[in-house]
């Protein structure tokens, strides 16, 4: 009898994260092994969005609203 192997688990694919702004203060941290990310602005958490173009919006709208 074979058992089912799960090769994946032993070969991680990590995500990366960015950082915008002109002192860095705003930067998208995945989480987990899933697709969600947290925004995070000056220290503080802003906001988990379910995938990277949904935090990449977010953090446009923050820009624009930190720049008034």
């Amino acid at each position: 009898m074979k058992y089912p192997t799960n090769s994946s688990i032993l070969e991680p694919k990590p995500r990366l994260g960015w950082v915008v702004g002109k002192d860095w203060e705003i930067a998208a941290i995945p989480m987990g092994t899933g697709k969600k990310y947290m925004v995070v602005y000056d220290n503080c958490k802003m906001k988990v969005c379910r995938n990277k173009q949904s935090a990449e919006n977010f953090i446009t709208k923050l820009k624009k609203r930190k720049s008034k």
